[in-house]
């Protein structure tokens, strides 16, 4: 009895289709394996979560990431006067003596979306006075970011000169 052979392609095609189909049923397999128990649950957390979020958006005034007045590249000496004004009123109310007083915009240029306000100042009185300014000054806004304090003693005060940086801040009263 004679037994035909089935051609090359034949065979190929055949081999090529098991091993597809095997594949398919393999990877259903670790997508049934992957699928979490609760994972209707979990979806309705987030969505509840989304729609929260979206609330507080809205509350907010909208999905722009700073809103009007915030300290951002364009600034002008104008927009800047409320930090100084805050910064001063922080050395006044310490009753120390204020020195140089500087509030600029960085001089080099960002790629960053918001540019950075550089803030110097200098100021002399008593060291404990100092450190209760530094300590009004941490717990206000704008936030300042110090680079660099150098304090100074002298015989009945302290020399304070600090540099830092404001990155955004809304200028009007929350």
């Amino acid at each position: 009895m004679k037994t035909r052979a089935l051609p090359g392609p034949a065979l190929a095609l055949i081999a090529t289709l098991i091993a597809a189909s095997s594949a398919l049923i393999f990877c259903w397999s670790l997508a049934a394996i992957a699928r979490p128990a609760d994972l209707k649950e979990r979806v309705a957390v987030l969505e509840a979560q989304a729609e929260r979020t979206q609330i507080l958006l809205r509350r907010r005034g909208g999905t722009a990431d700073y809103p009007a007045g915030a300290v951002c590249p364009g600034l002008s000496e104008a927009q800047l006067e409320p930090i100084r004004q805050r910064l001063q009123a922080a050395v006044a109310a310490a009753n120390l003596s204020a020195g140089k007083f500087s509030v600029t915009r960085a001089s080099v240029p960002s790629l960053e979306a918001i540019t950075s306000v550089e803030v110097r100042f200098e100021t002399n009185g008593a060291y404990d006075a100092t450190l209760l300014m530094l300590d009004n000054l941490s717990r206000q806004t704008p936030l300042l970011y110090v680079d660099t304090v150098d304090l100074r003693s002298r015989t009945d005060s302290v020399n304070l000169q600090l540099s830092g940086r404001i990155y955004c801040w809304t200028a009007a009263p929350r």
